[in-house]
């Protein structure tokens, strides 16, 4: 629902092959209010996500994170994150993103790209109470690995 914002927090992605994605292989994002932009009330946080000893084959291309500017993602860790025979050989962006940590992860670049915006701080507190919506105002963003 628009204007409910939502968080995801909290995952990962541990010990996986993945083959013939067709897409990109990693796609992070939260950019999802009908007119392209948000604010701390109804944009969607992404904290607290570890891709661990995961093993692409045949993407489209690495992928890309893009949160908003607003609410820019923190702890975002790639860790042992190998894509391989790929049509397209960068990472598409890295936006928004307050805090990650990179090892091993081909292709090189995401680390670089993610650096440009780590001065960035979130500074709105996670509401993990959705008062009594049984999870409604959870909003699962598109965190794709495909």
């Amino acid at each position: 629902r628009i204007g409910i914002g939502g968080y995801i927090k909290n995952i990962v992605w541990d010990s996986n092959v993945y083959y013939s994605t067709g897409t990109a292989a990693i796609s992070i994002e939260a950019g999802y209010q009908s007119d392209g932009s948000c604010d701390e009330t109804n944009c969607t946080r992404i904290e607290d996500i570890v891709l661990r000893n995961l093993v692409f084959h045949n993407s489209s291309r690495p992928g890309e994170i893009v949160c908003p500017e607003k609410l820019p993602c923190s702890n975002i860790t790639f860790d042992n994150v190998q894509i391989n025979g790929f049509v397209h050989n960068e990472w598409g962006k890295c936006d928004n993103v307050a805090s990650s940590t990179f090892t091993n992860v081909l292709p090189a670049g995401l680390e670089e790209l993610c650096a440009k915006t780590k001065s960035l701080t979130p500074d709105t507190p996670i509401d993990d109470d959705d008062n009594g919506n049984n999870g409604e105002n959870k909003v699962l963003v598109f965190v794709c690995i495909v």
